[in-house]
């Protein structure tokens, strides 16, 4: 998910990279099949057919955003008449 993200354009032992991909790790352990949210304060958990889709934290996501590449504008030529 962090290549998808990232576009392949990252170096793997960067601790940024790295501290994303364990903790992203750690919330996927965490996470139970079926749980669809879950709260703390007077135990609150919700159950849905099938997990949700698999997808990066919107903490990852932001701490991800610097390598993922930028978007940028190339000039065009015609060549020919």
């Amino acid at each position: 998910m962090v290549q998808d993200y990232c576009g392949g354009r990252y170096d793997e032992d960067a601790p940024g990279i790295r501290a994303v991909i364990c903790s992203e790790v750690i919330r996927w352990l965490a996470m139970q099949p079926g749980v669809l949210s879950e709260r703390t304060g007077d135990v609150e958990v919700t159950y849905g057919a099938a997990a949700s889709a698999q997808a990066l934290s919107p903490a990852s996501r932001a701490a991800l955003k610097r390598y993922r590449p930028k978007l940028g504008s190339i000039s065009l030529t015609r060549w020919g008449p």
